[in-house]
């Protein structure tokens, strides 16, 4: 039901995890999503060339507490900052971060700003930060790393600003997709098994669709 849901608008963007996905408490990847930890705001896919533009998450089984979704507009986290600190939005707009994916058969790498800033209208159009996917720091001088993690620190404190959080409780029966290139997500910790489905869709197949259906130009 999960993958029909999300094929009545779109194709499915395949990874190496297929086209549809699961995910439990139960390890089977080097990623923290496969445990009962928190996770905190971050984004998918920062070690792919092209990050997932949407993701569909479908709770089908929790037997036990927490594990409540939220969800954080990056648009509006990267203007207050923007507003706040000007030098620190622009840090985080031009500074490329490694990330990194390491599991059997797979590595994965790419390298982009937190902000990424269209040349053009020079609005904000994506969002590409996940701590946990981090590698190693090799695109900045040592001499501009202090500037760069105090520009960090200022974003992500404005990013976990509890004004700035919509928070949901995944039950099972309940489906949310959400745009991986605006919205940082994240989960409390649970407890109990809890057990998603979920599936990706390409940023030029939603593209494609909202003009199809006029929602864009």
């Amino acid at each position: 039901m999960t993958e029909m849901t999300l094929r009545r608008l779109f194709p499915l963007m395949k990874t190496f995890y297929g086209e549809m996905f699961e995910f439990s408490n139960e390890y089977l990847h080097d990623d923290i999503t496969y445990s009962q930890d928190y996770i905190g705001p971050h984004t998918y896919h920062t070690y792919f060339c092209d990050a997932s533009a949407l993701q569909g998450l479908h709770c089908v089984e929790h037997n036990g507490g927490g594990g409540d979704s939220f969800f954080i507009d990056g648009y509006h986290v990267a203007e207050q900052l923007s507003q706040r600190n000007p030098k620190a939005f622009e840090i985080l707009s031009r500074v490329h971060v490694p990330a990194e994916f390491l599991d059997k058969g797979e590595r994965h790498r790419f390298s982009s700003p937190i902000i990424r800033v269209d040349p053009v209208t020079k609005k904000v159009f994506q969002v590409r930060l996940n701590l946990y996917d981090r590698s190693v720091f090799n695109t900045l001088g040592q001499n501009e790393m202090r500037d760069f993690y105090e520009s960090l620190r200022e974003f992500l404190t404005i990013a976990h600003d509890p004004g700035n959080w919509w928070q949901l409780k995944l039950n099972p029966g309940t489906m949310v997709i959400f745009d991986n290139w605006r919205l940082l997500h994240g989960r409390q910790a649970y407890t109990g098994k809890r057990v998603m489905i979920g599936g990706y869709v390409q940023r030029t197949d939603f593209l494609s669709k909202a003009r199809v259906m006029g929602i864009i130009d």
